[in-house]
């Protein structure tokens, strides 16, 4: 495993370069299990996984490298605007063509032997061609191999394996995100942080819904009780998909936000979105939360802010007012002792 690799996935912050800040996870992935990674992947191999806000993805070229299924994949736009993903990795002897988070490339040029392919994934060129006459290669039999994308609202979603349509699997959560993340609105993250905390994924995504829903974790990973916290109602659908609504969204920031009546009537709301995705709006505070097993017993939280590009700055304070109160219902694991900072930045 190319451990540098999985330390420039991790970073939250898009840059053009890879990082070489000692990650505090290379160490455990490093030791991961073969076992491990079979379970990882067999959990998500069929599921729609939340990758972007889509206008991280603003023009064609710009691209994102991600995990999948514990798989390297890219997303991108195409040279007509369109969405595309792919596993990253060339068709030729497997190496990673794209080696940074994120970019903006005419091509994508894998860097062991100069292989070029379009946005489209198409094999466009290859140094010294005739060097592989003799086997009779053909460009066009050498794509890059896709992956299911698609948009639901404004978020970009990616599935490694065909499977169910996107808002099917998503459940009675598919039109809530149409609501939170509606996409005509062009959002740009304005918050971000990495967090490990040391549990299993299964009770890390189990307990923080009830935490959400006004119900106590059984064991105290997550614990936000009180009338502040109580949902006015909850929605839980058949895929694992729960919806927590509030009639009165708790923020601090009031005095501020008072002043934005129209944003204030943003939907209220926390879900959870099968497998591994948590979405928030309650006021201007407007939030994702991907969630990703690192073994058995430690899970990734990659936590994002939005806000609306061109957006006056005392409504972008007011954002950040909001989302800095969300470390009020944050805290509880945050301040535990098996939660630790894996990178992230300050408001």
């Amino acid at each position: 495993m190319d451990v540098r690799r999985y330390r420039k996935l991790l970073e939250t912050t898009p840059q053009s370069a890879e990082s070489t800040r000692r990650h505090s996870l290379d160490d455990r992935l490093q030791l991961r299990s073969v076992e491990v990674i079979a379970e990882l992947r067999a959990k998500f191999q069929n599921a729609w996984v939340f990758v972007c806000e889509g206008s991280t993805l603003e023009r064609p070229g710009r691209y994102l490298t991600d995990t999948i299924a514990d798989r390297l994949v890219f997303v991108c736009r195409d040279t007509r605007g369109g969405l595309r993903g792919f596993f990253n990795a060339c068709p030729h002897l497997g190496l990673p063509v794209l080696t940074n988070r994120t970019g903006l490339e005419k091509a994508f040029v894998c860097s062991y032997h100069g292989w070029r392919f379009s946005p489209e994934g198409r094999l466009t060129a290859m140094p010294l061609p005739e060097g592989y006459e003799a086997v009779g290669l053909r460009r066009e039999d050498f794509p890059l191999q896709p992956i299911q994308t698609a948009q639901l609202g404004g978020l970009v979603f990616g599935c490694v394996n065909p499977g169910m349509d996107l808002r099917q699997s998503l459940g009675i959560a598919a039109s809530y995100l149409d609501q939170m993340f509606p996409a005509e609105r062009n959002w740009e993250t304005i918050f971000n942080y990495t967090l490990t905390v040391d549990c299993s994924f299964e009770q890390w995504m189990r307990e923080s819904a009830d935490c959400w829903a006004g119900e106590t974790g059984a064991s105290g990973i997550v614990d936000r009780s009180g009338p502040r916290w109580k949902a006015s109602s909850v929605q839980r659908g058949q895929r694992g998909e729960q919806v927590a609504l509030y009639n009165d969204p708790p923020v601090f920031a009031s005095a501020v936000i008072g002043t934005f009546i129209e944003d204030a009537r943003t939907l209220r709301c926390i879900l959870h979105a099968p497998p591994n995705l948590i979405v928030a709006a309650l006021g201007p505070a407007v939030i994702t939360i991907r969630c990703d097993p690192v073994d058995r017993t430690c899970t990734l939280l990659r936590i994002n802010g939005y806000g609306l590009t061109g957006e006056n700055e005392q409504m972008r304070r007011a954002r950040k007012l909001a989302l800095a109160d969300w470390w009020g219902p944050l805290s509880p694991f945050f301040a535990l002792s098996h939660t630790r900072f894996a990178s992230g930045g300050k408001l």
